[in-house]
């Protein structure tokens, strides 16, 4: 990253891990390079692809895109803080 950032933490420092990166719009679009390329950046792998695939795919019936979860108005799929569209074809996002 090119750019200072902040992460938002509790009373003994430690990261929210569920929200709150605060990035500069061109960090986050390499950041997205980074997913676009599965974790490789400049032809080094820096995240394990493995990972990243992972870390989009949601891995149990309740997490599935779709009304597949009856506790929640959302049609979103989740992974690991990524949301999956409904009828995604490799579609992700962070909300």
């Amino acid at each position: 990253m090119e750019y200072k950032a902040f992460w938002i933490t509790d009373d003994k420092g430690m990261e929210a891990a569920h929200c709150c990166i605060s990035v500069s719009l061109k960090d986050y679009a390499k950041f997205s390079r980074l997913y676009l390329q599965r974790g490789r950046w400049n032809d080094v792998q820096i995240v394990p692809e493995s990972w990243v695939m992972d870390s989009v795919t949601p891995d149990a019936p309740h997490l599935m895109p779709g009304a597949n979860n009856p506790n929640s108005t959302s049609t979103f799929g989740y992974g690991y803080q990524w949301w999956i569209p409904d009828k995604a074809e490799d579609e992700f996002m962070a909300m």
